[in-house]
């Protein structure tokens, strides 16, 4: 059986969000590694797929560029996720927002 083909990407949207308890750790943490002052905000990244890959026992991994996005979550249109950093969410179909299936339900990338 030949494995499903990634899904195509048609659009991107980046939302402002107030961060959750578990975020505002998250920037904390960031913002200490860094050394650097990050804003209270997290931004919702929806990725509209024009179709949704078919159930399958095989995983698919996200990468935004060379980043492994380690959860991301199903909504009508597609998929999203959150990231703490503008600069990292990715603004236009061109930005190296890509899946890459694995070969079992791991999110480890093949």
């Amino acid at each position: 059986m030949e494995p499903p083909k990634p899904p195509k990407i048609t659009g991107v949207e980046v939302i402002a969000a107030q961060p959750t308890e578990a975020d505002r750790a998250a920037i904390a943490h960031l913002s200490a590694q860094s050394n650097m002052s990050l804003p209270q905000v997290v931004h919702v990244v929806k990725v509209r797929l024009q179709t949704k890959p078919p159930a399958t026992s095989m995983a698919w991994a996200l990468y935004v560029n060379d980043v492994l996005i380690p959860k991301y979550w199903e909504y009508d249109e597609g998929i999203y996720f959150t990231c703490s950093t503008r600069s990292f969410s990715p603004t236009t179909k061109e930005s190296g927002c890509a899946s890459r299936r694995t070969e079992s339900t791991s999110k480890t990338p093949a």
